[in-house]
């Protein structure tokens, strides 16, 4: 199982933590909300994935 990316890593803090919102992390970070939120969508499967197989 890959292991988040950096990228993967902050966005998530952003959103889940700190609560923003993709708009305000896509801002910040010159991108679009739409690869913020497939970043975050894609952090969340790994992260479902990886405690799934803990048990």
């Amino acid at each position: 199982m890959g292991a988040l990316t950096e990228v993967q890593k902050r966005r998530f803090r952003l959103h889940v933590f700190q609560g923003l919102s993709t708009r305000q992390i896509g801002r910040m970070e010159g991108t679009s909300h739409q690869a913020v939120a497939k970043s975050i969508n894609l952090a969340i499967a790994k992260l479902k994935k990886y405690f799934a197989a803990q048990g």
